[in-house]
Formats: structure tokens, C-alpha cells, sequence
């Protein structure tokens, strides 16, 4: 019987055995991103129970290819958790319904949970307070674990890493949410990063993220145009060209997959925009369960 060396001459591997794992790691699951023409350019979606990054510009499609990913899985019987940091959770249902996606119903029915981190970071103590990173996921755990949810999206996730110390420091705060996330939550995870053009995606692309994809705004001959870029992704050959993409109604981001992008060349062409279940007990908990019913109306002028 053939065998490879696996760590030292005393402890081999056969190579039937080695195959085998091979197999099944090509064969694994893969997950819908909820974009059709993106599913066909890495292999058929998402290797299942990983983490990617999505990252982009201001005005790019961050939140709406966030929501197209939790509402395929929706659409599917599978349960979701969307934690938003930035933006309250109303206005991220407000937005999907102007795209004619109506995420009221999945909340009613207690498939999609929204967890509101947004007082945390706002709050004095979250100025100043270093996160533990280990005990935020598992926070986050125990309402993905209580919903039986299989999808989660962090929106964004750059206030979950500190990131007011060295490079080093941001890596291995990353690397640690990221193993944690795996760890604790087993889920298919997508990790919203903003301002890919800062240089900021250069200090994620060394974490265990199994994909990234780049979300930009391109100078083209007929102008400004969104594109998409699947600048890495595990397990996937993938071409590391541009592709352009449209946000349409009732359909989120609609790629052609046929027309490569050839940007401009030139010294003014890169483009860079400013960015204006029960609670656990422990009370450091940064996430807050939103209830869209308890939502204060607002009171129409008089």
C-alpha cells in the first residue's frame, strides 16, 4: 500500500484515505450567495460553514449583496442572523423593500433574527473599551444557536476588531474573530468590510477568510461603473477579472458575467469616497435584539 508522509516516518496516511478527504472536500455543500450570475463564476455559491469578506466603497452594493444572501437562504428555509453596526435594522428593511424584497415577513415569522450593535459603538464605553472577541461570538452564538440559523452577516465588521494599535494587533484580533466564528457558530458567515481603497482589505487578506470579494467603483470608457471583483476564494479557481454589475429591483445585483471591465488608465482614475431570542444575562453583551414592533412610529408634521 502506497502512503505519504503525514508529520513523521511513524504516523502515514494512505493515499486511498487522502483522496478520499480530497473528495469530499470538492464535493462539500456549497451555499447560494443569493446573486445567480456569481453562483457560476466560483463554483456554484460559497464553500458551506466558512467566512468571506465583502468589501467596497461607499455606494457600492455592500448591504445589498449582504441582503441578497440572507434572503436566498430565507427563500429556502433556512434562518438567518444580521447583526448591523452602523445602520439601525429599520433601515436595512426599508432599503430591501425598495428593492421589493420584504425581510417584515421573515422577522414576523421568526426566520431572520436583526441584532442591533449600533448603542454599543456609540455609547462613551464603547470608545474606549477593548472588545473580547471570544465572548462577543460567543454572545453572537447563542442567538444564532437559540434561532437554529445557518447564515450570518456582520455589517460592518471593522468595529468588532480594534483596530486603534499596530497592524499586528488588527491581524491577530481578526484571526481570532474569524477562528471563533468557525469555532463557535458553525455557520456560512459574510463579513462586511467598507473602503476597500484605504488599503484596509490588505491587513484582512492575510486572515483565514475563505473568499473575498471586492465591490467597486470603476472609471470606464462609458464612465462610472460598479464592478465585482472575486479577488480570492478557497477551494475555487477563479479569473481575477472585473466584472461589471447593476443594482435592478426585484433582483439586487445583476452581473454580466461575458463583459470584462477594461478600466481607464490614468492618473485621476482611482476612485476614492469619503464615508460620511432572549438576551444573554451577562450584561456586556453589545448585541441588542431588534423588535420592529416596539420601532417608535415616527410622528407625521403637523
Amino acid at each position: 500500500m502506497h502512503v505519504v508522509e503525514k508529520v513523521s516516518d511513524s504516523q502515514v496516511l494512505p493515499v486511498e484515505e487522502l483522496a478520499a478527504d480530497s473528495k469530499d472536500l470538492t464535493e462539500k455543500k456549497r451555499v447560494s450567495t443569493g446573486i445567480p450570475q456569481l453562483d457560476l463564476l466560483i463554483g456554484g455559491g460559497l464553500p458551506k460553514g466558512k467566512s468571506y469578506l465583502i468589501a467596497g466603497d461607499s455606494g457600492t452594493g455592500k448591504t445589498i449583496f449582504a441582503t441578497a444572501f440572507i434572503l436566498k437562504g430565507l427563500m429556502e428555509g433556512e434562518k438567518a442572523v444580521y447583526v448591523s453596526v452602523d445602520d439601525k435594522p429599520s433601515d436595512i428593511v426599508e432599503q430591501a423593500a425598495s428593492l421589493g424584497w420584504d425581510l417584515m415577513k421573515y422577522l414576523s415569522e421568526k426566520q431572520l433574527l436583526m441584532l442591533d450593535a449600533a448603542p454599543f459603538f456609540s455609547s462613551p464605553n464603547g470608545l474606549t473599551k477593548e472588545l473580547d472577541i471570544p465572548k462577543t461570538v460567543a454572545d453572537l452564538a447563542s442567538y444564532v444557536s437559540r434561532l437554529g440559523a445557518s447564515r450570518v452577516v456582520i455589517d460592518p465588521v471593522g468595529p468588532l476588531v480594534p483596530s486603534r494599535e499596530s497592524g499586528k494587533r488588527v491581524r491577530d484580533n481578526a484571526r481570532s474573530l474569524i477562528r471563533s466564528l468557525r469555532e463557535l457558530l458553525g455557520t456560512t458567515n459574510l463579513l462586511v468590510l467598507p473602503s476597500a481603497t484605504t488599503g484596509e482589505i490588505g491587513e484582512w487578506e492575510e486572515y483565514p477568510a475563505a473568499g473575498v470579494i471586492m465591490l467597486k467603483l470603476t472609471q470606464t470608457q462609458r464612465g462610472l461603473t460598479r464592478t465585482i471583483l472575486v479577488r480570492k476564494m478557497r477551494a475555487t479557481a477563479v479569473e481575477l477579472t472585473e466584472y461589471p454589475f447593476k443594482i435592478v429591483n426585484g433582483k439586487g445585483i445583476v452581473i454580466d458575467p461575458t463583459i470584462p471591465v477594461a478600466p481607464v488608465t490614468s492618473e485621476n482614475s482611482e476612485i476614492h469616497l469619503e464615508v460620511s431570542p432572549d438576551l444573554p444575562e451577562d450584561g456586556d453583551n453589545i448585541f441588542e435584539a431588534w423588535n420592529p414592533i416596539e420601532e417608535p412610529k415616527k410622528k407625521s408634521p403637523k
